[in-house]
């Protein structure tokens, strides 16, 4: 039997996250509580948003056991291909905040060694046993009793055979999506950063269980030692460079100082270091006068990284080469301009001569 049907077969939507104390207590420091289940929160509206599905949250009674909480996962409507239900949805959240947190960014050389290991992950996503623990022998039988029911007629069976080969067919984009997200890396990590510098837990669990808190998927343990593990140790994101970016200089640094200049870029202002040696000796040297719609073409470096609420922003942008400035839109190409599109041209003509032969 598929891990999609074993999926299906799972039908609570109660999600129960339970924290585990060093001490006999069952109390929770309110803050820490309510920080950590605004980012569990947070992961599963990102979760529903990536697979296009509208749920709402409904949270029930705390119970002792340590303490824990339980949030109900309720779709408002049938999705478009009624094929992802609100069970599905509460398992995969416990698989996401069962399993260890991969850095935002990549070597460019790591990649491409990562693509092949990036597909057996998104298998071994659905075939993770400790989650979905459900007998061999019972999920045959639950299978044929849900295919076999005298009360679903022939066209209902085929309808639901052919939703979960649909299901089936797709997981690989559902989990791509939320395996990439950098929202709900950095979700879970606030999470378990929160958790870790509360000297009272010991470990947490997430399982999903049904109506009357009986567990239907295994608990995912995740002791405190092993936080670190669900933690970004970087908020930084792979830097990415733009070759021909136009800025329109609002306020350039004139004297020899460590200052940022000020532009305008794709429709908003932003602050920038010139790192041009050529181009700041020119101003500098006064012979770059810069008037009112004075811009340049430059190669620009930007550099993000995620906030605290999981959105990614540019933090840094650099100016290495300027390869024209304008006035009165008129361009002049600068010397480190020619230069570069000299040494261009010629690795150009170098690839064509590959191509020929």
């Amino acid at each position: 039997m598929s891990e999609i049907n074993k999926l299906n077969l799972i039908s609570s939507n109660i999600l129960e996250i339970h924290y585990w104390f060093n001490d006999d207590t069952h109390s929770m420091d309110a803050n820490i509580q309510n920080k950590c289940e605004y980012e569990v929160l947070a992961i599963i509206k990102e979760v529903a948003k990536l697979l296009s599905i509208d749920i709402n949250i409904e949270t029930e009674p705390i119970g002792e056991g340590g303490l824990k909480k339980w949030l109900k996962i309720v779709l408002k409507k049938e999705n478009k291909k009624g094929t992802i239900t609100s069970s599905i949805v509460t398992t995969l959240i416990v698989i996401i905040l069962t399993k260890s947190i991969e850095k935002l960014s990549e070597d460019k050389e790591m990649i491409n060694l990562k693509k092949e290991n990036l597909r057996l992950e998104n298998e071994i996503l659905y075939e993770n046993k400790e989650m979905i623990n459900l007998k061999n022998e019972n999920l045959r039988l639950e299978n044929e009793k849900l295919y076999e029911d005298k009360e679903i007629n022939d066209l209902l069976k085929e309808k639901l055979i052919l939703e979960n080969e649909d299901l089936k067919q797709n997981k690989g984009e559902y989990i791509e999506s939320i395996e990439s997200s950098t929202y709900i890396k950095k979700r879970k990590s606030n999470f378990y950063e929160t958790l870790e510098k509360y000297p009272k837990i010991e470990k947490i669990s997430f399982s999903v269980v049904d109506k009357d808190k009986n567990i239907q998927a295994a608990e995912g343990f995740i002791e405190k030692k092993d936080f670190n593990n669900f933690i970004l140790a970087s908020d930084n994101i792979e830097t990415f460079e733009v070759e021909n970016a136009k800025i329109e200089i609002i306020a350039p640094v004139l004297k020899k100082q460590n200052y940022k200049w000020m532009g305008y870029y794709n429709d908003e202002v932003i602050s920038f270091n010139m790192k041009s040696d050529e181009f700041k000796n020119s101003v500098e040297n006064k012979e770059i006068e810069f008037i009112n719609g004075f811009s340049i073409e430059c190669h620009l470096i930007i550099k993000q990284k995620i906030n605290n609420e999981g959105i990614v922003i540019n933090y840094q942008y650099d100016v290495t080469r300027v390869n024209y400035y304008f006035k009165n839109d008129i361009p002049k190409e600068t010397e480190e301009g020619k230069l570069y599109k000299y040494i261009k041209k010629g690795q150009e003509n170098q690839l064509n001569l590959f191509k020929e032969d």
